[in-house]
């Protein structure tokens, strides 16, 4: 179909199908700009760091302090209190690494040089010595120190900064599971009579972790 278009120069005449093509066509391309506008996409990283989670309890021996009988100077190997009170003369000092712990526990302590009450004279640590050992929730082959304190004396010196307990065996400790530890102090001779006394920390935190004692 033509439509004709009149002019004061004469008349045009133009084909109907071409005149609705070029409008559809235009009004599709409107459409098509439009949609492509609408929206628009991106992607970033999600990070998170979770850290581990680490609990432990003393035993009730260990809550009451470390503490030894009176001892007399120049001697040697003097066990504490608690060494051989257990059942089989086993240790009653541990450490237990809580059930719900997300790594395995390794067991750190220190202790101050202790000193003489209301004077001046010190005992040194290092007269302090230690061993350990684990038991696994699964009763694994390391249950206890079997007659720690009577066979076995202590060849780990105490020292004044954060170290690990025993030779390494208390490094790995699965949950639920515990680090015993028993004690011995030598006296050297001429040493003041009198009571001496320091504070002793101990510490666990995840064998796999990067967060230290402090």
């Amino acid at each position: 179909m033509d439509v004709i278009f009149k002019t004061k120069r004469g008349s045009t005449r133009v084909s109907l199908s071409l005149l609705v093509a070029c409008v559809v066509a235009t009004s599709l391309l409107l459409i098509t700009i439009v949609m492509a506008a609408e929206y628009s996409s991106s992607g970033v990283v999600m990070n998170a760091t979770i850290g581990y989670t680490i609990a432990i309890t003393p035993s009730s021996a260990l809550s009451r302090g470390i503490l030894f009988d009176s001892i007399n100077g120049g001697t040697n190997n003097n066990m504490a209190q608690n060494d051989t009170t257990g059942t089989g003369n086993v240790t009653q000092y541990n450490i237990t690494a809580d059930s719900a712990n997300t790594d395995t526990t390794e067991f750190w302590h220190y202790a101050n040089h202790m000193n003489k009450q209301g004077s001046s004279p010190t005992l040194n640590i290092g007269n302090v010595t230690h061993e350990s050992n684990t038991t696994t929730p699964n009763g694994g082959s390391n249950v206890n120190m079997t007659n720690i304190g009577r066979h076995n004396y202590g060849n780990i010196l105490m020292t004044t900064s954060w170290a690990r307990i025993g030779s390494g065996n208390c490094s790995t400790v699965l949950n639920g599971g515990n680090c015993y530890i028993a004690y011995w102090l030598d006296v050297p001779s001429g040493l003041a009579s009198g009571t001496y006394n320091t504070t002793y920390y101990y510490c666990g935190n995840a064998t796999n972790g990067n967060t230290a004692c402090a």
